[in-house]
């Protein structure tokens, strides 16, 4: 009897020792399967998005008229001739300073004989205005305008770039007394109308080209 009861009891306990084991393996596992969405979340939160392709659209431009078409043709021109015009004076610049640069090392002034002067040199001092009728007369005018400063017959003398260059150049102004002269050595007439003069200044260096062209019956030095 009492073996019998012994044996009960010892069953009794495995028993329930067994549905404990079986209810904390029930509760483990449902504590794994709610914390497992959270997981896949966190996991699809940090894998990068594929971007979608950028979206590009392109305007077909319209076909020129031809209007269009010939103020463009103008434009161009217009750029060119620019472009040419800004060289010229690029080289007149370069000229001028190499012409101040050889005044500067002779020290020269008008009136003074430090070298023999050539025939059919014209010192500064003696240089008139004579006018624009011819290159000769419109070159000398502009250097006696030129020498003295005279900005009235200067505008006058030469085309209104060239003018413009003058006068905003301080250089220029600073060295235009100290010219001894000038001697015209070649007169050309070039294809455009334009007439070159090789002038020059200093006796004894090589001449400097100097354009004129005709302006409403008057000769204008244009560089």
């Amino acid at each position: 009897m009492n073996s019998r009861v012994t044996l009960t009891c010892v069953l009794s306990l495995v028993f329930l020792g067994s549905l404990a084991a079986v209810g904390v393996q029930r509760k483990e596992l449902y504590s794994l399967r709610s914390r497992q969405p959270a997981s896949s979340q966190r996991t699809a939160a940090t894998e990068p998005r594929p971007q979608a392709p950028p979206v590009t659209t392109s305007i077909p431009s319209a076909p020129l008229t031809e209007q269009e078409k010939l103020e463009r043709l103008k434009l161009r021109a217009e750029v060119t001739r620019l472009r040419q015009r800004q060289q010229q004076l690029a080289d007149v610049k370069d000229n001028n300073a190499q012409l101040l640069a050889k005044l500067t090392a002779l020290n020269l002034k008008p009136g003074t004989d430090k070298i023999a002067l050539p025939d059919g040199y014209v010192r500064a001092s003696d240089s008139r205005m004579v006018g624009f009728a011819t290159p000769e007369a419109a070159f000398q005018s502009f250097a006696w305008a030129f020498q003295r400063w005279d900005t009235n017959v200067l505008a006058q003398a030469a085309t209104p770039e060239f003018f413009k260059y003058l006068v905003t150049s301080p250089e220029i102004r600073e060295k235009a007394s100290k010219v001894p002269g000038y001697l015209i050595r070649q007169k050309t007439s070039l294809p455009d109308g334009l007439i070159e003069l090789e002038v020059e200044v200093v006796p004894g260096t090589p001449p400097d080209k100097l354009h004129l062209l005709l302006e409403d019956g008057q000769w204008k030095v244009t560089n």
